[in-house]
């Protein structure tokens, strides 16, 4: 999310907000100016017009804040989004997690027992731990295949991004025969 976008969300949700509350203090007949909302406040009198605006006010308030608070939030996940390769005196380089998990889908796609696969990066007390989820050919044995993989996953995560990698998990999620279809 680019700093526009977030200034942008930050705005619309203070406009939601308020209108919001506009919308619930119409419904409790207290309008924020007389003269300003007179014509609301008296198609409001009616009781299911001012139950229905209520509750539009409310979920727009809900919705608003939900809004606020991920746009807050979002400032502040660059570094934990993240790993610290190398701290200098002129400061840090990070390499993130989508960089890391494109050099591990590029790293298992490139096996020829691998047919599909899904990667995800966890950091815990400052450990990378990855799962990788995969669909093998019937040719291939699980159990090799996936010591296999571990350990050249570990290899190339730690050479090419300069990591140190908690653990490697793999999961076989399916196997797909790939001979020939039977035909009746």
């Amino acid at each position: 999310m680019k700093w526009y976008d977030r200034v942008l969300l930050t705005v619309l949700s203070v406009l939601g907000a308020v209108f919001g509350l506009c919308l619930i203090s119409v419904a409790i007949g207290w309008p924020l100016s007389e003269s300003a909302l007179r014509g609301l406040t008296a198609l409001s009198q009616e009781g299911p017009v001012r139950l229905i605006a209520a509750i539009l006010g409310a979920i727009a308030l809900l919705i608003c804040a939900r809004l606020l608070f991920v746009a807050i939030k979002k400032a502040g996940d660059f570094k934990r989004m993240a790993v610290v390769v190398e701290s200098t005196e002129a400061g840090q380089t990070l390499l993130s997690y989508n960089a890391i998990n494109a050099m591990v889908l590029r790293h298992v796609r490139g096996n020829k027992y691998v047919t599909d696969c899904k990667s995800e990066v966890n950091e815990t007390n400052g450990v990378i731990k990855l799962t990788v989820r995969i669909v093998t050919t019937a040719e291939a044995s699980s159990a090799e295949l996936t010591r296999q993989l571990q350990a050249s996953i570990k290899d190339c995560v730690e050479k090419n991004g300069g990591i140190k990698l908690g653990s490697v998990d793999v999961l076989v999620e399916n196997t797909l025969n790939t001979r020939g279809k039977r035909v009746e």
